[in-house]
């Protein structure tokens, strides 16, 4: 992941549909990452993305809430604030096509991308 620059998708992370609050089914996901980034010291990107529900103004606002509440929640695991960034690009790089609902739910993703 280092050295080819690419993001995966956290998965199992769960919201409500257009909020940022993570739901208690991430938590187990969630803390695995957290012991990955702890264990290897990694600096790490966390970006938020959308599906074209809402309008952009919003979607930008959710993907980056959505971004600070898992780096949040890393934070309280115990990872460095110095190694977590975040990014919100809201609706602007969707997975799928956004006409159907299966297009729709592979766009509303957090990744990881592994910069260090």
């Amino acid at each position: 992941m280092i050295d080819k620059n690419i993001s995966v998708s956290i998965n199992n992370l769960f919201f409500n549909f257009a909020e940022s609050t993570l739901l208690p089914y991430s938590i187990p996901e969630l803390k695995r990452v957290a012991e990955i980034i702890k264990s290897n010291n990694f600096k790490v990107e966390i970006l938020g993305h959308t599906d074209n529900i809402g309008g952009k103004e919003k979607n930008q606002i959710l993907s980056e809430k959505r971004a600070q509440a898992v780096k949040d929640f890393l934070i309280s695991e115990d990872c460095s604030v110095t190694n977590l960034l975040t990014v919100g690009y809201g609706m602007k790089k969707p997975l799928a096509p956004n006409d159907t609902e299966t297009g729709r739910a592979k766009n509303r993703r957090v990744e990881l991308k592994i910069i260090k």
